[in-house]
């Protein structure tokens, strides 16, 4: 099960969780793990952004654990008033799959 470890973030945290990945198969086999984000509705807000991976070997019949980090300050969008890149507040949804399409854990956080 994944997990933030925190609820609510400032430009200061990286968000950070594991995950433990099995394989019930009778071959090794890789996974390739990805993080995605989901900002707040907003103007110029991607749908869902890629944020973080890791490939990982998972021995047949056994399972590993993976954790993963996104430092805040990659989840800044530029702000068209200011001109400045600005953390915009609200709610975000991390989404761990095997691929942009694919939703196995979600977890919701703040941004402040």
């Amino acid at each position: 099960m994944a997990a933030a470890t925190q609820k609510t973030y400032t430009l200061k945290d990286s968000v950070s969780f594991s995950l433990t990945v099995g394989n019930t198969g009778s071959l090794d086999a890789d996974e390739v793990v990805q993080a995605y984000i989901e900002y707040p509705t907003g103007d110029r807000m991607p749908i869902r952004e890629l944020k973080a991976f890791r490939r990982v070997t998972v021995p047949a019949q056994n399972s590993k654990t993976v954790s993963l980090s996104i430092p805040a300050t990659e989840l800044q969008k530029w702000d068209l008033a200011t001109g400045k890149w600005k953390l915009y507040k609200g709610e975000y949804r991390l989404v761990l799959g095997s691929n942009s399409g694919d939703q196995r854990l979600t977890a919701s956080f703040t941004a402040r």
